[in-house]
């Protein structure tokens, strides 16, 4: 609906969300397709940290040797690499949560104009700057997904920690 604004003389938007419900079936059309997007994201990196573990795990054979010489049980070796994977994991979630929020201010500061007019055109409220930033469910569950990976390494590398196969290796 467009009507004349008396001051300026020129067509001014009377009503600027015209249909919420078609905005609203939009947005879910979109959320379904960002979970998709999500889902395969959150499968590769946890194949990507998996292997990375594994591989972290497979070019320690001399210091698991090492904590075998000074006395180090079995139960023990695997404890302080389980520790070591998952602080390696927390350290990369927080780093990429920390990068994704930089990322988003990025943004926010390139169109930061923009952002200050649709507030104020969309939603009437005054001419201030706007930063959004935002999460949901979806960044608490890959960093979940990420520290599960550290023990999953762990119990699939159990091989790994084993004196017969590690001396094998040493060969």
């Amino acid at each position: 609906m467009h009507g004349i604004c008396p001051r300026v003389k020129q067509p001014a938007a009377a009503v600027v969300i015209s249909d919420p419900v078609a905005i609203r079936r939009r947005l879910a059309e979109i959320w379904k397709i960002f979970r998709i997007f999500a889902v395969v994201m959150t499968v590769i990196a946890c194949v990507v940290a998996l292997s990375t573990y594994a591989r972290l795990v497979g070019r320690d054979t001399r210091v698991i040797a090492l904590y075998y010489a000074l006395g180090a049980t079995k139960r023990q070796v695997v404890g302080v690499y389980c520790a070591y994977l998952l602080e390696l994991s927390l350290l990369i979630s927080l780093l990429s949560v920390a990068l994704g929020a930089g990322i988003v201010l990025a943004i926010n500061l390139l169109n930061l104009t923009k952002l200050t007019q649709i507030f104020t055109l969309g939603f009437g409220v005054e001419e201030m700057t706007v930063w959004l930033l935002g999460g949901n469910y979806w960044i608490p569950l890959l960093i979940g997904l990420l520290l599960l990976m550290a023990p999953l390494c762990v119990i699939l590398s159990l091989p790994s920690f084993s004196s017969k196969r590690l001396a094998q290796k040493m060969k």
